[in-house]
């Protein structure tokens, strides 16, 4: 197989796995996410400016994204050097990988591996204060594969991220 044809399989996978998490976040997350909330609280209309409501709420969201994005990479990643049980901890890649290359390597499976009602449910004691701003309106607004982008880039580089949101 050539440079050419690799690169053009390397896009493929890339808009198949977009395809599939889009569909996930569009058709499962959220409804699952409104069940669960509709089982805690009834509807109410909320009549007040709610952006300020929305950064807390988003920001909560990519945090915890981050947390069990974090999690689920630890618990699909494979060191070979723990496998073979290298003495030398330069043969091991867990302790040599930086957080790109295994986000890079298995952050689609890490993210396919995530507990998504387990995940609303923390969520949802998080925040639990603020679930009337919580209705289909406000949770069909939001960006999901931004948001779960920006969980990504805190994976990356957390701790640069972390004085950016503060």
């Amino acid at each position: 197989m050539n440079e050419n044809c690799w690169l053009e399989l390397a896009q493929i996978r890339k808009r198949i796995t977009e395809s599939a998490m889009s569909m996930v976040f569009d058709c499962i997350f959220r409804k699952l996410w409104l069940n669960e909330v509709s089982k805690i609280t009834p509807n109410v209309v909320v009549n007040t400016d709610i952006s300020e409501v929305e950064s807390i709420l988003t920001t909560s969201l990519i945090e915890l994204f981050y947390e069990y994005l974090g999690s689920s990479i630890t618990d699909v990643f494979e060191c070979f050097g723990c496998t073979r049980e290298y003495a030398n901890q330069l043969g091991h890649e867990c302790v040599t990988m930086d957080h790109e290359t295994r986000l890079q390597l298995y952050g689609d499976l890490a993210f396919f591996a995530m507990n998504f009602e387990q995940l609303i449910q923390d969520f949802i004691q998080r925040n639990i204060q603020m679930l009337n701003y919580l209705n289909p309106m406000f949770v069909n607004k939001w960006d999901m594969l931004s948001i779960f982008d920006s969980a990504k880039s805190m994976y990356i580089c957390p701790l640069i991220l972390i004085v950016c949101i503060k």
